[in-house]
């Protein structure tokens, strides 16, 4: 049988994209992330191998479809980041969530092994590289154990490199996280920081989980200021804000009491003349 001679002029051209497969069906509409976990999980407790899955989502939260992008034995999934990432760029989403399965732990033992923490590292720095939000990496025990949330129990925060830095903010500024360098007005930066304490939220999440916060940070480290700002959820991402002194802070503080005290006595005065 003749073999097809191969042109050495001829560069073949491909079309790569998502196959759709069965979809999983809820009596209940899937229009976030958590609603997404809950149906996926209640699929992976039925597995009786190991599989490491990804959920896309969309900016707004809204979930777009979900892969296994590995299935292993009955204790091990090994996946590469590759296999994940490239469904994330085929599905064109803004963030994932991964989901893997422990097919036989039961709500004791359902707790993340060093692979899957190190699985997971290098996950979130595979997103931070092309510019997807990684939001959780869940794990599903056996038939009815419940799950385990690396965010949740604060691993996504123990597994970040010391150093972070932005994304695009409003003025589509870049910041990157990989190299610690921020580009601005064509300039270029080393930006590092660490939170040294976390005073409170000034805001309610929006639908992607930021929200404005008071916190104590050091930047490039220099001396802790305080400072207000959005985060996003796993505290790696943040948009432009602005950062004060303790002085600065405690004038700020008197300035908003004696704001208070104002409207009260005005307040007062209104319902005395409406009388």
């Amino acid at each position: 049988m003749s073999r097809k001679k191969t042109d050495p002029n001829e560069l073949k051209v491909v079309n790569v994209r998502l196959v759709k497969e069965a979809s999983l069906y809820s009596t209940e509409k899937i229009t976030s992330p958590k609603d997404a976990v809950r149906v996926i999980s209640d699929e992976l407790k039925t597995y009786a191998k190991e599989c490491l899955s990804v959920l896309c989502l969309k900016a707004n939260g809204q979930p777009i479809c979900w892969n296994i992008a590995s299935l292993g034995t009955i204790d091990s999934a090994m996946a590469s980041p590759r296999d994940v990432i490239l469904t994330a760029i085929l599905a064109h989403a803004s963030s994932i969530i991964v989901i893997h399965n422990h097919p036989g732990a039961d709500h004791a033992e359902l707790r993340p092994s060093q692979e899957d923490r190190d699985v997971t590292r290098r996950l979130m720095e595979a997103c931070d590289i092309i510019g997807v939000g990684f939001l959780d990496h869940v794990i599903v025990g056996a038939g009815n154990s419940g799950i385990y949330s690396f965010r949740a129990e604060g691993e996504l925060d123990r597994l970040k490199p010391a150093g972070r830095v932005w994304e695009k903010d409003s003025n589509n500024n870049t910041v990157k996280e990989g190299g610690n360098i921020m580009a601005n007005n064509n300039k270029t930066n080393e930006i590092s920081f660490e939170i040294k304490e976390r005073l409170g939220a000034l805001s309610e999440a929006n639908e992607n989980g930021w929200r404005r916060e008071l916190n104590v940070v050091a930047w490039n480290g220099g001396a802790p200021k305080l400072d207000i700002r959005e985060w996003s959820p796993e505290h790696d991402r943040m948009s432009r804000g602005i950062t004060m002194t303790e002085e600065q802070g405690m004038r700020l503080a008197q300035l908003l009491v004696q704001r208070a005290r104002e409207k009260q006595r005005e307040n007062a005065d209104r319902d005395a003349g409406a009388r």
